[in-house]
């Protein structure tokens, strides 16, 4: 972007001005073709004081003061050339870019949808609109963009890269939809059983898929995937049987057209279906197929950083972390100084439990952003540190993952476990309290009946210890009997 911004940038014809205002902004603008943005920009606030009005003027201002890094600034002087001059595409450019640069995403899609239809071939303009879009939680919109994109530069690996997440996007927010206590009885499960089968865990997913059946017998698309597991387990004859009891005619399609569109493979058309739970559903499947169409895309061109990072998000997501550390370790060959893909590297080695490589690779970047924001990268440094026994070292880092953001249950639990280790037993209490109710394997109740005893409190720590032993047998009760499940024949 700023190579195309600087073939514009010339000295500014000031019609009736005089000679030295001329030289004056023939100055301004050399300084910025050398990147001295700062000069820039103060020789541009004497030419705005000189000349007020002139729209280009303030536009440079607005531009110089954003390419020095100063894009709080920046934000009046180019919109007071937008008022005057609308025209000014680079003004819209760079307002938005600065509304993005400051964390106001929603500001920045104006200004930036002026700028792509005023070039809608410039890849560049749409790919900063996609980012408004996403970073506005309209990811509809920004795959509409990175559509355009990939259509205007196929071959554009980050455009590819972007377009996957944005699909992935939009399946969330689908999958999310149903998260509510008020949703459709059926669907969560239904959800469930599709994600069970593609992880090829069919004993599991068959009879939640048969349960949802009983609930949402007009989803007759359940027939097909459990067909598809009669298939996958060696049963063709059941197969053949399963999907009769699938069909649609025609007109029972046009009454539902997501399913019969994510049917016949128009996952695109599925994406802009209604608002009801059967099209949000199907605007999830629609979402996802999507990504492995866009992953598919992105593996046929050469070798990048972007492949070998969403190879890694994949691996990673499936708890394959020594592969998504191999494909980290590739992808930092095309950008070996990216403090963001170094973080992910470190946490993979983290989560593979190797924990020296872990500290080796993140130590130079932990004070550097976005390394020093990250709650992940954070807490597997200090988690890494309470490895190996550095618990004062492994403290602060803790502290600043909690405080990045206290939600998160993993840097919760590592800090409780640091002060735990340190005998600071009042200290790890409220940590663990709020995530007793979703302790699905027992840990935060174990810990808290080790921060109880250290405070003396020991007929409570018994009551946790306990109800921590009852939590892990129920769990390997759930075990044992997903291993006794077995498919059985069409009813």
């Amino acid at each position: 972007m700023t190579s195309q911004v600087l073939c514009i940038l010339v000295a500014m014809l000031l019609s009736g001005q005089s000679s030295d205002l001329v030289r004056r902004s023939q100055a301004a603008a050399a300084a910025m073709q050398k990147g001295s943005f700062d000069e820039a920009a103060r020789m541009y606030q004497e030419l705005v004081r000189a000349v007020p009005g002139d729209p280009g003027l303030l536009m440079n201002l607005g531009m110089a003061l954003a390419m020095g890094g100063h894009e709080a600034e920046a934000i009046g002087p180019l919109e007071r050339a937008i008022k005057l001059k609308p025209a000014l595409v680079p003004a819209q450019l760079f307002l938005g870019s600065s509304y993005l640069a400051l964390g106001e995403a929603g500001k920045a899609v104006a200004p930036l949808k002026r700028a792509v239809a005023a070039e809608p071939s410039n890849v560049e303009y749409r790919r900063l609109l996609a980012r408004a879009y996403v970073e506005s939680n309209r990811a509809m919109d920004a795959v509409g963009e990175l559509r355009a994109v990939t259509d205007l530069n196929p071959k554009l690996p980050a455009a590819w890269y972007a377009l996957f997440h944005a699909y992935n996007d939009v399946a969330q927010e689908a999958i999310g939809s149903f998260a509510d206590n008020s949703a459709p009885t059926g669907w969560q499960d239904l959800l469930l059983a599709d994600a069970l089968a593609s992880d090829g865990r069919f004993a599991d997913a068959f009879p939640v898929y048969r349960d949802v059946l009983a609930v949402l017998p007009s989803m007759v698309t359940i027939h097909d995937a459990i067909a598809r597991i009669y298939d996958q387990t060696g049963h063709p004859d059941w197969a053949s049987i399963e999907r009769t009891k699938g069909q649609l005619s025609p007109a029972q399609c046009a009454k539902r057209q997501a399913l019969c569109a994510f049917r016949a493979g128009r996952y695109r058309t599925v994406l802009t279906a209604a608002h009801d739970p059967e099209s949000r559903y199907w605007r999830a499947r629609a979402a996802t197929e999507l990504t492995k169409e866009t992953l598919d895309r992105l593996d046929k061109l050469p070798d990048s950083r972007e492949r070998r990072e969403v190879r890694a998000a994949i691996a990673a997501a499936d708890r394959r972390y020594p592969d998504a550390v191999s494909e980290l370790k590739a992808a930092l060959e095309f950008a070996p100084k990216d403090v963001a893909l170094i973080g992910q590297l470190g946490t993979a080695l983290y989560l593979s439990r190797d924990y020296e490589p872990a500290l080796a690779i993140l130590g130079p970047i932990m004070e550097q952003p976005p390394a020093n924001e990250d709650v992940r990268v954070l807490t597997a440094y200090g988690d890494s540190l309470l490895q190996i026994d550095r618990v004062e070292d492994a403290v602060g880092y803790l502290r600043r993952a909690f405080t990045a953001d206290t939600s998160d249950r993993a840097a919760s639990l590592s800090l409780a476990r640091a002060y735990i280790r340190q005998e600071d037993f009042r200290a790890a209490l409220p940590l663990l309290e709020w995530q007793l109710a979703g302790d699905t394997d027992g840990s935060a109740h174990v810990l808290l009946s080790r921060a109880l005893a250290g405070l003396g409190q020991t007929e409570k720590a018994e009551a946790m210890l306990a109800k921590s032993q009852e939590i892990q047998r129920a769990a390997q009760q759930r075990a044992e009997e997903a291993g006794k499940r077995i498919i059985t024949p069409p009813k």
